[in-house]
């Protein structure tokens, strides 16, 4: 093996995001198995795409609104999943 994939192997960071990578893609995998709609997103793009998707410039009156309506606890992945469910529709 060259010695930058060793270095790599032996990498602790490296294993753990090799590791959410495969689990992510087993669960959407799963999913697809079960005939459920899987949408990746682009963390960059997505709150574009979902203020497009509303017809606006910025999607954080939205979120805003939608976190007041779901309660506590309403936190910064709670809004990120909104966001690319609504850029996903």
């Amino acid at each position: 093996m060259p010695s930058p994939t060793e270095a790599a192997i032996a990498d602790a960071r490296a294993q753990t995001y090799a590791d959410s990578v495969m689990y992510r893609r087993a669960l959407a995998s799963a999913a697809e198995e079960l005939r459920w709609r899987v949408s990746w997103y682009d963390g960059e793009r997505v709150a574009s795409e979902a203020a497009a998707a509303l017809g606006a410039k910025h999607v954080d009156a939205w979120l805003r609104k939608l976190g007041e309506q779901a309660g506590a606890p309403w936190r910064a992945q709670h809004k990120l999943a909104a966001t690319a469910a609504l850029a996903a529709r």
